[in-house]
């Protein structure tokens, strides 16, 4: 197959010895014959003659591009490298364990047309029937779907307003700022980032830290409610080492984060290693980088305290008390309120949450694999014509605002 020496979709997949994930994700996505799209898979796995046959079996199709890397590098060095390969319009970023649907180089399509620098999307979530988990309700997760209505909707997004809700947050919920990662960004955004900064990813992590970088170069963003990406719970991701509670640990010891990642760690955050500290960071170091002062300065700390004292092992607290304390006692002390609230706030949610996951069980569908699932997403948005309602031409008004 041939296909144009410009595409209009990359693709863009960084990966480390997950073979497993990783080959389903190829196998399903060079399926499509749509010939406008590219794979760059960027492979930092130590043997790479796990994927050999897979490799062989797609040689021939300059749609899939291969790099292997056998030097071991951090996970922003694998991601900056996996998309500084691409060549396409649009680029989109997402996890070996992950798949997206064919309609995403339709999407793709209409944003170059339209002139619309990124678009989100609702994502489907997709457990993986091997994954382990620390609570055993949580086993219901294995092999499902979790269920996506949508009407085919798009909306504009206020991008100003979106980082508010995320700095205010903690950097705790990714809110709906344009991002790379399980979303899509014109080509042309990223290389304004990169030239400004020397990285498409200014931080310990790459998905918080494109998503605060890329906004303040996004003048126009879109999100539909149309799942044109599913998100891979698999048991060797974060995600798998989260749910059985072993994410968390040292900086200094955590391979993916970045060399000397330790030493510019900002006092402010708790100084380990764990899904509300890295994000919180890669928040606050983004936001440097890309001089966004603004941001830093609304962002809440509570939030980041609340959530390590929610979600992570005791054994920890210690780090986060002198981070509450790191503008002194005085300072910290007059914090204490507002983290107790968040606090609240949050173990009041979490167990609203497993109330109802022991009352009714999880929503959704059960697939035996994430292609099933992707195949019904797909059927489902073709059935119901869901991109003839969201993916409409602008008018010249609307282009021009």
């Amino acid at each position: 197959m041939q296909s144009v020496s410009r595409p209009l979709l990359s693709i863009v997949v960084p990966s480390r010895n997950r073979y497993e994930t990783l080959t389903v994700l190829v196998t399903e996505v060079m399926r499509w014959t749509d010939e406008r799209f590219e794979l760059i898979v960027q492979d930092n796995s130590d043997d790479p003659t796990g994927f050999a046959d897979t490799l062989a079996h797609h040689s021939s199709d300059v749609r899939f591009r291969y790099h292997h890397d056998p030097v071991p590098v951090s996970a922003i060095e694998n991601c900056n490298a996996a998309v500084a390969r691409a060549r396409g319009d649009v680029v989109t970023f997402i996890g070996d364990d992950d798949l997206l649907t064919r309609h995403c180089v339709a999407a793709a399509q209409w944003m170059i047309e339209q002139q619309v620098d990124a678009l989100s999307c609702a994502i489907g979530s997709y457990t993986w029937p091997d994954m382990l988990h620390a609570m055993a309700v949580n086993q219901q997760y294995n092999g499902r779907l979790l269920d996506q209505s949508s009407v085919g909707s798009l909306e504009w997004v206020d991008v100003p307003a979106q980082l508010q809700t995320l700095v205010r947050r903690g950097a705790q919920t990714m809110a709906r700022v344009p991002r790379l990662y399980h979303a899509m960004v014109q080509r042309g955004v990223l290389d304004a980032l990169h030239r400004d900064v020397g990285s498409y990813f200014p931080g310990p992590v790459p998905d918080m830290a494109n998503a605060i970088a890329i906004a303040k170069y996004v003048q126009r963003c879109a999100h539909t409610d149309i799942p044109l990406v599913i998100s891979g719970q698999s048991r060797k991701s974060m995600s798998g080492k989260n749910s059985v509670r072993l994410h968390q640990g040292s900086i200094a010891g955590e391979a993916s984060l970045p060399a000397g990642a330790a030493e510019i760690w900002d006092a402010r955050i708790p100084r380990f290693w764990s899904a509300p500290t890295i994000w919180a960071e890669a928040a606050i170091k983004a936001a440097g980088a890309t001089n966004q002062q603004n941001l830093i300065r609304d962002f809440s700390f509570a939030w980041v305290y609340a959530s390590c004292l929610a979600y992570n092992d005791r054994r920890y607290f210690g780090l986060v008390w002198k981070a509450i304390l790191s503008n002194g006692w005085l300072a910290g002390l007059g914090r204490m309120p507002k983290i107790a609230w968040c606090w609240f706030r949050i173990t009041a949610q979490r167990a609203i949450i497993f109330a109802r996951k022991l009352a009714f069980g999880v929503d959704g569908r059960t697939f035996a694999t994430v292609a099933e699932a992707t195949k019904y997403l797909e059927d489902m948005i073709d059935n119901q014509e869901l991109m003839a309602r969201a993916f409409i031409p602008l008018t010249s008004t609307e282009r021009a605002t």
